[in-house]
């Protein structure tokens, strides 16, 4: 029995071509699948799944923020806008589960959460209203989980786990 390649249509032996499509029977259509894959699909889990989505809105709110305060100010803080687009870009490099991004989002937000340390004491040196100590605290401890989501295991080993390669 012959079998078309590409309708999967069996025929005796003595047949020519598929009825179906007029294919000959001894040529196939189909390409056959490369042995090497060049991207490796994994599936993010949902803890960092929700740290870049965070991040996502961190970025656009710092973008958009910039935007609409930069009328009042005379100019666009240039400062706030490469933060937001860095943000974007380093959630951009986890969902990728890039090794390099990864070092680089735990740089910057060691660098958030120094930040966000040095204000809470300068406010509590000058003596800022209360609402704005809780408002750092608060920040400092989303940023904290956000460090403790991507130093698991777990998150860890997606991004320094070395695929097997087929040789």
């Amino acid at each position: 029995m012959k079998r078309c390649s590409y309708c999967g249509t069996e025929y005796p032996d003595d047949a020519i071509a598929c009825t179906v499509d007029q294919t000959p029977l001894e040529q196939s259509r189909l390409a056959e699948a490369p042995t090497v894959v060049s991207t490796i699909r994994r599936k993010i889990p949902l803890p960092l799944s929700i740290v870049s989505c965070y991040l996502v809105a961190g970025g656009i709110f710092q973008i958009g923020w910039s935007i609409l305060i930069a009328p009042y100010l005379g100019s666009i803080p240039i400062l706030n806008v490469v933060y937001g687009v860095l943000i974007l870009v380093v959630c951009r490099g986890l969902r990728r589960c890039s090794r390099h991004w990864y070092v680089c989002a735990l740089v910057v937000i060691g660098l958030v959460v120094s930040g966000i340390c040095l204000e809470t004491v300068q406010g509590l040196m000058h003596s800022v209203p209360v609402r704005f100590t809780i408002l750092h605290l608060k920040d400092f401890a989303i940023w904290l989980c956000i460090i403790l989501v991507l130093t698991r295991p777990a998150i860890r080993s997606l991004f320094f786990h070395e695929p097997e390669v087929a040789t």
